[in-house]
């Protein structure tokens, strides 16, 4: 039987952004080694602040030396709205931690829930649903699928509003100050609905967006490829 070794630890992360938020919550680490067949270590990373549960998890596998994130953030007060402004100090101090700890520049994918878990106030969404909403190629899936002229699947049409809308551009500006950066690889699972139906349709009828078309805005899961920058571009 393969041993595993479970390490509970709380530690404070000393290396913090700018601007600092005094008293933030302590980062909980959970590692686990020789978890299952595949994996050599996984570890998960988490902060409980104001009604969200941000958890990072990081996955070394055995037959390779290459390192997976996985970010999930559950809003357990369902009251509470914390934009991803809000929670960048948290998500910060959760990766500085974690860089303290694995060799960042291993990481090659960050697999992350829908843009609704980690920004619930919309504004990810939209910018996307405008790209939707202008996409001659989105309007002939929606009205003739399954006999669209357009050959794409709607997973490539959402990769495609989100790069051309820079949709994820805070997340990249996060890794950024720790020397990576993000692009979108793939999603699963899409999701359109008509304008009228979204929580953020007045923004959307504010930026033009006529009648209650039906518009991709989100995904199920979502894949980023991670890449170091050149280190003249870290920020910290």
């Amino acid at each position: 039987m393969k041993k595993i070794l479970t390490l509970i630890i709380t530690l404070s992360c000393t290396h913090q952004p700018l601007n600092v938020i005094q008293n933030l919550p302590d980062v909980q680490e959970h590692v686990k080694i020789n978890p299952d067949h595949y994996n050599k270590r996984i570890g998960e990373y988490v902060i409980n602040h104001q009604g969200h549960l941000i958890k990072w998890a990081i996955r070394e596998r055995k037959k390779t030396s290459k390192l997976t994130l996985t970010l999930k953030i559950q809003q357990l007060d369902k009251t509470m709205q914390l934009s991803f402004d809000r929670q960048k100090i948290l998500h910060h101090k959760i990766l500085s931690f974690i860089f303290s700890k694995w060799d960042k520049y291993k990481i090659t994918q960050l697999t992350t829930e829908g843009l609704g878990r980690i920004e619930t106030l919309g504004t990810w969404s939209i910018p996307i649903a405008l790209k939707a909403n202008k996409s001659q190629e989105w309007h002939d899936y929606r009205k003739n699928y399954p006999k669209r002229q357009v050959k794409k699947s709607s997973n490539q049409l959402f990769v495609e509003f989100a790069n051309q809308a820079n949709a994820y551009n805070k997340l990249s500006l996060l890794f950024n100050q720790f020397g990576l950066d993000l692009k979108l690889k793939n999603v699963e699972k899409v999701f359109a609905q008509k304008a009228q139906q979204l929580n953020f349709y007045p923004e959307l009828k504010r930026l033009g967006v006529i009648g209650n078309p039906r518009l991709i805005y989100d995904a199920g899961i979502i894949y980023f490829d991670v890449f170091a920058l050149p280190s003249s571009m870290e920020t910290i």
